[in-house]
């Protein structure tokens, strides 16, 4: 990921943009009710720099948000991250493929093992804030790595880069506005939800297209009213049909990767689909329809239009086919058959 974002950052050079690292934002600066820009602090001396939109692209930081107060916790989501970062990984420990995230759940929540460069992975464990109140996080962390056959591997010969495991709490948590007079809130820094499915880098790397897009519109002649609302619904449509593929995962499938593949409605193929992203698909997707229709798994308390056009390929739509026609692959099912019996067998109540 670190490496990912010296690439964006890279590219916004090389395209004009000017790049200030290091730079902390003191103030916001106001013209009226507008925002206009913002005073930062960079190599010891204090500058202001102004501009027609300010996009708030600060991650979890959330200038702006937290300004405005539009930041609401996700009470849905109540859970916990404790996590540790390894470096020296053996490479013929890792039961994956190298590079790829590994990925393992149990009843009482699900881990990651996310490679950060080479012979470097961080490896968290997501649980119930109440689980973790049962005891301390060193101990919660070993208990939850021991449930994963996969981890545990992993990790083996491995040496911890901090002291002790990390503790995230209160993570997921949502804004109800993302556009105001002379600003944008773009990923993180407007919605974090939880990792499960990582769809987050692709919902904020959208939400960030969107409103240079949209800015440009403005730029062109178009009303700034209806092109921040035009953004502010394709990014609720895109935060709120991933925040519902999450509450299934927990709510109805009890943290049960493999039934929820194969019990949503629609059948695999779509399931795919929803996985991979498309969380503008029109009315008659099968599985969005289905998550959508639950109106307890609302997250978003102001109304707001859904937008069904697919915000990459906007000239693509979807088309009604029968589920049969995609089917998982017979060696797909019996692995994920397999991996969920065998770390059902090894687990060991905590």
């Amino acid at each position: 990921r670190a490496r990912f974002d010296k690439i964006l950052l890279d590219h916004a050079k090389d395209t004009g943009a000017q790049v200030l690292e290091e730079a902390d934002v003191k103030k916001l600066i106001f013209d009226g009710e507008r925002l206009a820009g913002v005073q930062y602090q960079y190599q010891g001396c204090r500058h202001e720099a102004r501009a027609n939109f300010v996009v708030d692209a600060s991650g979890r930081a959330g200038l702006i948000a937290k300004h405005f107060n539009l930041r609401k916790m996700n009470n849905k989501l109540q859970n916990v991250a404790v996590f540790q970062h390894y470096k020296d990984v053996v490479a013929e420990n890792n039961p994956g493929v190298e590079g790829d995230v590994l990925f393992s759940c149990h009843e009482d929540g699900w881990l990651w093992g996310i490679p950060i460069e080479t012979n470097v992975m961080s490896v968290g464990a997501v649980m119930p804030l109440s689980l973790l109140k049962q005891s301390n996080p060193e101990e919660i962390f070993k208990a939850h790595c021991d449930r994963s056959p996969r981890i545990k591997s992993a990790i083996k010969g491995a040496t911890p880069l901090f002291d002790k495991p990390k503790v995230e709490l209160d993570f997921c948590y949502y804004s109800e506005q993302f556009t105001g007079p002379g600003y944008f809130i773009v990923g993180d820094a407007a919605c974090f939800v939880d990792p499960v499915f990582s769809g987050g880098v692709f919902l904020s790397m959208l939400c960030g297209l969107k409103a240079a897009e949209a800015i440009h519109e403005i730029f062109d002649g178009k009303d700034d009213l209806e092109a921040c609302q035009d953004f502010e619904n394709l990014c609720k449509t895109g935060y709120d049909s991933y925040f519902r593929v999450v509450y299934s995962y927990y709510y109805e499938f009890n943290r049960d990767m493999n039934k929820m593949g194969l019990n949503l409605p629609g059948g695999f193929r779509f399931v795919l689909q929803t996985f991979a992203g498309d969380f503008w698909a029109e009315r008659d997707q099968p599985v969005l329809s289905y998550l959508r229709s639950k109106k307890e798994w609302d997250t978003f308390e102001q109304p707001f239009e859904r937008i069904y056009d697919c915000p990459i390929y906007p000239d693509t739509h979807y088309k009604a086919a029968d589920p049969a026609s995609f089917t998982p692959p017979e060696d797909f099912l019996e692995s994920i058959n397999t991996q969920t019996q065998t770390e059902t067998q090894k687990a060991a109540v905590l």
